[in-house]
């Protein structure tokens, strides 16, 4: 394997990191303040994260025209792991 498996394994995982570097400021803040709280999470909140992971895992699968980027995501996880 090309790659050391500590710097491939959690590498691509929609982490805090991600999130704060992808998710609206407000909208990041919300998240955080109901996942530690426990409480419910709001609609417009749960739409911000969807539409950042989306876009997210279309960046690192580096294929934009495809109608589902998950599918894309889970392509690349399936080629990494057989090389």
């Amino acid at each position: 394997m090309a790659q050391n498996i500590p710097e491939l394994y959690g590498s691509l995982v929609f982490n805090d990191k991600v999130m704060r570097s992808k998710l609206p400021k407000d909208m990041y803040k919300a998240l955080k303040k109901t996942i530690e709280s426990g409480t419910h999470l709001e609609l417009d909140v749960a739409n911000s994260v969807a539409v950042a992971m989306k876009e997210w895992a279309t960046d690192i699968t580096g294929i934009h025209q495809r109608r589902n980027p998950l599918h894309s995501y889970s392509i690349l996880l399936l080629q990494r792991r057989s090389s």
